[in-house]
This record gives C-alpha cells, structure tokens and sequence, in this order.
C-alpha cells in the first residue's frame, strides 16, 4: 500500500521527517495568513495595561505549555504523529492569523509591529516546536524501539519547559501586558 511505504520512509528517512515538520509549520503559516484575507479591515490600538508580572508570567506559560506537553505526549502513542502533525500545524496557523491580522489592520507597519511583538514567538517558540515536533513524531514512528533504547525522551519535555520559563520571563521584562482594543 502506498501510505505504507511513506510512513516506512518517513520512519528511517530523517531528512523527510524534518522537511514534513517544516511544511507544516509553513503552510500552517501561509494558510493561517490566507485566512484572514476576507476579514475586514479592523483598525487596533495597542495599549500597556497595568498586570502583576506574575499573572503576565503564567498566561504567557501556561498559553504556550500545554501545546508542547500534549505534542510530547502524543510522541508515546503509536498513531500519535497524526495529532502531533496537526498541533504543529495549528500552533503555525494561529501565527499566522496574528501577523494577517496585524498586517491588516497596519498596513506594511503590521510586518514590524509582528516582528516587535512576536520576535520571541519567531526565535524561541517556532525553534521550540521544531524540536518537540521532531522528537515526538520520532518517537511515534518508531514506538517502542526507541522507548527501550538509551534515549530518554523525557529530557525532551525538560527542555521545552526550561525554553518556555525562558519566554514567559523574557515577555514579562519586555512588557507588562499589550491589549489590542478596536478603534
């Protein structure tokens, strides 16, 4: 059967593996950018809101852990990379619905208003995903083979809770709270 043989290559073929996790963060991107396309244009006013950095701190955190513990978790299943392959491409999707959105409602300004504000998303979280995606269907394609070798996919789950930490605390010293109110 043909979706044998791709989910065998897809299993001893590394190269395919991480080409797939990056296709999905990619469309997942375009189609999330794409689907703002027949939204009208809203006009948004950023404003700094006044929020205990602890409470700032634990939305970023919890907002973003439970992607990468639920992605981690589906790694021990053995039909798992279907669900991991669609939270890699919904976390890149309502990415890509931001900077559509942003870009919409700030014209070519929205691109440096996403870069400002979403840099940390770009350079820690998308990394982050990548890593937790690749480990993850990894493991899933070949099941208990790798449970039982030396590596320990636990680790996995600790890196991606030390990177997460790391963002909540950048978020909380780059800023208080942004609240995007309707003009």
């Amino acid at each position: 059967c043909g979706s044998d043989r791709l989910i065998y290559k897809i299993k001893h073929n590394k190269n395919i593996l991480m080409i797939s996790i990056i296709l999905a963060i990619i469309v997942g991107f375009i189609i999330g950018v794409i689907s703002t396309s027949q939204l009208k244009r809203e006009n948004y006013q950023l404003s700094y809101q006044d929020i205990p950095y602890l409470q700032v701190f634990l939305n970023s955190f919890s907002l973003n852990y439970w992607y990468f513990f639920l992605l981690w978790l589906v790694g021990i299943i053995p039909l798992g990379f279907i669900i991991a392959y669609f939270i890699i491409y919904f976390k890149s999707f309502m990415e890509g619905v931001t900077f559509g959105i942003i870009v919409k409602s700030s014209g070519l300004f929205g691109v440096a208003t996403f870069i400002k504000f979403g840099f940390l998303e770009l350079f820690l979280i998308f990394p982050l995903l990548y890593y937790v995606g690749y480990q993850s269907l990894k493991l899933s394609f070949r099941g208990k083979d790798m449970l039982n070798s030396k590596s320990n996919y636990f680790k996995v789950i600790i890196v991606a809770t030390i990177f997460i930490v790391i963002y909540a605390l950048l978020i909380c010293i780059k800023f208080n709270f942004v609240e995007a109110k309707y003009e």
